[in-house]
């Protein structure tokens, strides 16, 4: 449901936009050309940035004398917490005439940080070399709270460099307030945006009006598609968005990150099939393996005019995995119900265009915008409200006709129209269609109602299959900006917490001493002012002894507790990984925490019972320093404080991770050969028969028969792989999100219910994994899962003792014919 602020402001926006000349309008971006210059980018992997990006930065600003050289500064637009892709270009006024080591530094600017004590500074350490005119840098600059204005800065020798510094990013004041109101950003984090990869290489220069039916007038954009591109490019802007103010961001395939955190941003790639085959045929292998990693940690790629799931896979180098069945259902039925919903609106809206096309009048409707805050997804089937009464209402009434029919369509209809396969957490969803794929479609033909590539119907389904996947929250499922209660169900048991029973007893011995044995003594002796001393002796010997005891039984080293899910795919031997450590620390580390190059690291606070309006009241404060290179990430000893909990949610892509190789010569038995570098404990694995199988323990590099699970067991075998490592809160807290006052305590939980599903609240992989071992029962076949122990490389702090930790690897096996030494 959207907000009353959302739906009011919409009908506002599209009549603004409407009255603007058409000529002064786009809706479709593209990258900005690259400059042609004897630059030398480095290094050579270095990943690229994706529109929209904010207006470019330059250090020194113009105006202001250069020594040398100057820098130019490019970033993603991004609303929420997250890594921000940004271009660091330096600029020699001739070419550098010496080696020089320099440090950029971004910090968020007080007032333009929400909430603003979730600040941080980032250094960027860059070399430039001797000779060089042009040095491009892209880096991934991590951010824990909503950030419009940043300082940047450029330091040499630990020194800055004076005049050199400059604030990034745009908002107004009045924005700037609206973001201290949790509503004002819920709307734009779950709505979906998309990215088309387009064909640079068979480029056709296109200059032509695309008309959106959810825009109020056409969008000339003069962009570079091939001649199959343009028709998917037309229906992806058509069906997709829920307002013509979103752009459809076109990219060229030749440009695409390498780092798999530049598409964070994003929600849904497009691609055309042929565009998919050129792309995996002779993309950069870095630029498919960020597509793959991405993909495979929750993310959605939509491909339109597909070929079968089998082919397309196999273009992809990923395993073909199908839709659970009942997730597809709940798809077909949600939009059902979205059509069902929407079909009153658009008869009334119908008619009044067939009244006004017999009267001889313009639109009504556009004067009267009132119906659409009544339905936010009308405008979904709506043609361009620049046509005539009459052109309108022809192409209404085929909407509806449509509409109509799909009402009456069985699930196997959409599935041979619509197919679904997971690849790790996220979603490869193809549409079929049945249009040509020429794209020489003429306008009047857009005009009233002939898709190009698929119906409506198609990318309405599409669109209910993304789901909470359109939020890059949920999709992490961890919030760094104020954390929620569920921080308490992953917490190091006995540490930071009053050893209660230690003191109980000290001071029962504090009692007895003072009471009958000391008291009696003195006494009996006729010394009983002697209380006066011994008591307080007693006490202060007490008080220092639990004092000194609550330190050392915590210890003065690091403990951790380490939760990893890994999903991999054994066609690609490709695997991707979430790591939630909670780490206490008797005394903080000097060196601070290491983490990889390309893990994205988010912290996870600890609720503390204040809503984020209330937090955005706080004086501003910086958490820590964190350095960024090529080789790592390095976050200072402030962000892990001694003597208390503290949490982490790392995801990052494992490329080589191996696979489980299977021989299933009959139903009688099953040979597992491991081809991970790690032991497997309590693997089950389910085979093309869907037939399950458990081995207890298999070594790296063994091959072990297998044990049939009998089919009632099932069930409770994944279940208890399940309950012997499940999160559990340690304290009856509820993990309420709202009040009765309309402020945000739990901003998952809230955006949770903007996507329709409340429970989407830990994250694409562990709702994987719930879903497979609590809610189906079984494992699809193909598939296996099992525990491990954590990863060498799961702690960021060195020598910290692991407690209570779980790693589970679950994805898919090769067949192969055979395997050698089956058995021993």
């Amino acid at each position: 449901m959207m907000h009353c602020g959302a739906k009011c402001i919409l009908p506002i926006l599209w009549v603004c936009l409407w009255a603007l000349p058409s000529q002064s309008q786009s809706t479709l971006t593209t990258q900005p050309p690259s400059t042609t210059s004897s630059s030398t980018t480095r290094p050579a992997s270095s990943p690229k940035i994706i529109a929209p990006t904010a207006t470019p930065t330059r250090i020194p600003p113009a105006g202001v004398n250069v020594t040398g050289f100057h820098c130019e500064l490019r970033a993603t637009q991004m609303d929420m917490a997250g890594y921000l892709p940004v271009e660091i270009k330096l600029v020699s006024t001739a070419t550098f005439t010496a080696d020089r080591d320099l440090v950029i530094r971004f910090v968020g600017v007080d007032g333009a940080v929400t909430p603003p004590q979730r600040n941080m500074l980032v250094d960027v350490p860059v070399e430039i070399s001797q000779g060089n005119r042009v040095e491009t840098y892209v880096r991934l600059i991590p951010r824990w709270a909503l950030t419009r204005f940043t300082n940047v800065s450029i330091l040499e020798d630990g020194r800055p460099i004076p005049d050199y510094q400059a604030a990034m990013g745009a908002a107004t004041s009045s924005q700037l307030s609206a973001y201290r109101f949790m509503n004002n950003l819920l709307m734009p984090e779950v709505t979906s945006d998309l990215l088309m990869i387009t064909d640079s290489s068979d480029e056709l220069s296109v200059s032509t009006n695309f008309i959106f039916p959810n825009s109020a007038y056409i969008a000339p954009a003069a962009t570079k598609l091939s001649p199959a591109e343009i028709p998917t490019a037309q229906a992806a802007k058509r069906y997709f968005h829920d307002s013509s103010s979103m752009p459809l961001t076109l990219h060229d395939m030749v440009k695409l990150p390498t780092d798999w955190r530049g598409y964070q941003p994003i929600d849904c790639l497009l691609v055309h099939q042929s565009t998919l085959e050129k792309l995996f045929r002779d993309g950069a292998p870095e630029s498919i393996a960020a597509i793959r990693a991405w993909l495979m940690l929750g993310g959605t790629m939509i491909v339109s005019n597909a070929r079968s799931a089998d082919e397309t896979t196999q273009t992809m180098g990923v395993s073909n995995t199908p839709l659970v069945p009942a997730e597809f259902q709940t798809s077909v039925y949600v939009s059902q119900e979205i059509w069902r919903n929407t079909l009153p609106l658009l008869k009334r809206l119908q008619v009044q265009a067939s009244n006004d096309a017999k009267s001889g009048r313009s639109l009504s409707i556009i004067e009267d915008m009132s119906w659409r805050s009544t339905d936010s997804d009308v405008g979904f089937y709506l043609p361009s409200l620049d046509l005539s009464a009459d052109e309108f209402d022809q192409a209404i009434s085929k909407s509806i006709s449509q509409l109509e029919s799909e009402l009456t369509r069985s699930e196997k209809h959409w599935q041979s129209r619509v197919w679904v396969c997971m690849v790790g957490s996220g979603r490869l969803i193809g549409l079929l269609g049945d249009a040509p794929e020429t794209g020489n479609a003429s306008e009047k033909e857009e005009v009233v109602g002939q898709t190009p590539a698929s119906s409506i119907s198609d990318w309405q389904l599409a669109k209910s299959l993304i789901g909470y996947r359109t939020s890059p929250t949920l999709r992490r499922g961890v919030d760094p900006m104020i954390g929620n209660v569920r921080f308490r169900d992953w917490l190091i048991p006995g540490v930071a917490q009053p050893p209660v029973y230690t003191f109980m007893g000290l001071l029962t011995a504090f009692v007895m001493l003072v009471g009958p044995v000391a008291y009696r003594q003195t006494t009996k002796r006729d010394r009983s002012y002697l209380m006066f001393a011994i008591a307080p002796a007693l006490a202060v010997v007490t008080t220092l002894l639990m004092f000194g005891y609550g330190i050392i039984a915590d210890g003065f080293g690091t403990k951790a507790r380490v939760r990893q899910i890994a999903i991999t795919d054994a066609k690609s031997e490709f695997a991707v990984e979430r790591t939630r450590t909670t780490y206490f620390a008797g005394v903080r580390p000097s060196d601070g925490i290491r983490f990889a190059a390309d893990a994205e690291v988010m912290g996870y606070p600890e609720s503390i019972g204040q809503s984020w309006e209330e937090q955005n009241r706080f004086p501003p404060a910086i958490i820590g320093r964190v350095e960024v290179t090529e080789t790592g990430q390095r976050f200072d000893a402030s962000f892990l404080p001694s003597r208390q909990q503290t949490q982490f949610v790392v995801h990052q892509p494992r490329p080589n991770f191996g696979k489980l190789t299977i021989q299933s010569p009959d139903r009688t038995s099953l040979s597992v050969a491991n081809g991970f570098s790690f032991l497997l404990d309590q693997l089950v694995v389910c085979d093309s028969q869907g037939q399950h199988w458990l081995i207890d323990e298999i070594a790296a590099g063994e091959t072990k028969d297998g044990a049939l699970i009998e089919t009632k067991f099932i069930s409770r075998v994944l279940g208890d792989l399940y309950n012997e490592n499940r999160p559990i809160m340690l304290t009856g807290e509820q993990s309420s999100s709202t009040t009765n006052t309309g402020e945000t305590y739990n901003v998952v939980s809230d955006l949770a219910s903007q996507t329709g599903n409340s429970s989407i609240t830990s994250g694409s992989l562990e709702l994987e994994l719930q879903s497979l071992l609590q809610n189906r029962g079984t494992l699809s076949p193909g598939h296996f899962i099992a525990i491990a122990e954590p990863s060498d490389d799961a702690l960021a702090v060195d020598n910290a003792e692991i407690i209570r930790s779980v790693r589970y690897v679950m994805g898919t096996f090769e067949f192969a014919d055979s395997i050698l030494g089956a058995g021993q």
